[in-house]
């Protein structure tokens, strides 16, 4: 085996001479600190005197406020009522008056007369009546009459006119001659002129 080699020896360092102490600055002279002038006495504040309490003003009652008058409605005028057109008064249907008169006259010893029946409306009936006086007769019956003894009666049908009997007597009358009419058709408002006395 081969012969190891030696390591070299180091050279050594060359010696280092003592670095030279630095000189130090001299501590600079400190200046000395200022007197502190006193602060001065500060005047006390002078006490305010408090401002006087002003009475407040009073305060002034507001004048109420006058309620105004309510305004009066005015009453709403009332419709009339309308008028009812009164329901018109039917004509009264007119009252007859059933009556009887009669006329005649006196010719020797003969009497021809006529009785009149009024106030017959049409489609009533009435039944005349003519009875002769003392010392007469009836010479016949007209048409629609029948004679008995010294008695006429006839049947009238009315036809809303007067109606019209004639009749004959012979004999010379000492009394007057009656005459009657009658009806049952009717509500007759005055009964006293249905008889009639004819004096010749």
């Amino acid at each position: 085996e081969p012969t190891p080699t030696a390591e070299p020896t180091p050279t050594p360092s060359p010696t280092v001479g003592p670095e030279p102490t630095p000189t130090v600055d001299p501590t600079p002279t400190v200046d000395p600190t200022p007197t502190v002038d006193p602060t001065p006495t500060v005047d006390p504040t002078p006490t305010v005197e408090p401002t006087p309490t002003v009475d407040p003003t009073p305060t002034v009652e507001p004048t109420p406020t006058v309620d105004p008058t309510p305004t009066v409605e005015p009453t709403p005028t009332v419709e009339p009522t309308p008028t009812v057109d009164p329901t018109p008064t039917p004509e009264p249907e007119p009252v007859s008056d059933l009556a009887v008169t009669a006329s005649g006259r006196l010719t020797g010893i003969t009497t021809a007369g006529s009785a009149t029946v009024s106030g017959l409306p049409a489609g009533t009936t009435a039944t005349l009546t003519i009875r002769a006086p003392l010392l007469a007769w009836f010479v016949n019956a007209p048409s629609g009459c029948t004679l008995r003894g010294g008695t006429l009666t006839c049947a009238i049908v009315g036809d809303g006119s007067d109606v019209t009997i004639p009749f004959r007597l012979i004999g010379l009358p000492l009394t007057a001659i009656r005459l009657s009419v009658t009806s049952n058709d009717l509500d007759d408002p005055d009964p006293r002129n249905n008889t009639y006395d004819l004096t010749l």
